[in-house]
């Protein structure tokens, strides 16, 4: 590691210095590596969802106003959006779950 070090022009900054590699690292495997391919993945599946539900839902066709009980009850008699509506749930439940446990992780070491 210092060989390494003294071969590198005293003008040329490090990596860490720039800011890169100061955030958590990939993990080698195990449930940690799944855990973290998880709140990747459930990221962006949770973007896409919640964008999409904001839109159909408060922006499109008049917006909040015509969202009622009725509305939500004939939405709900489709397959499709009751897959939507619990896909956006669930995911968020985890995604949120999970990221508390990397925190306490974080704070308890």
């Amino acid at each position: 590691m210092a060989i390494e070090a003294a071969k590198r022009p005293p003008s040329t900054p490090s990596r860490r210095a720039l800011g890169h590699g100061t955030g958590r690292e990939r993990p080698a495997g195990g449930l940690e590596l799944w855990s973290w391919l998880f709140m990747r993945v459930s990221g962006v599946v949770l973007l896409f969802l919640a964008v999409g539900h904001v839109l159909i839902m408060h922006v499109f066709d008049g917006g909040v106003s015509r969202v009622n009980f009725g509305f939500v009850a004939v939405r709900w008699q489709s397959p499709f959006w009751r897959t939507w509506d619990w896909a956006l749930l669930v995911l968020a439940l985890l995604h949120g779950i999970n990221g508390l446990r990397v925190i306490v992780q974080d704070y308890v070491k």
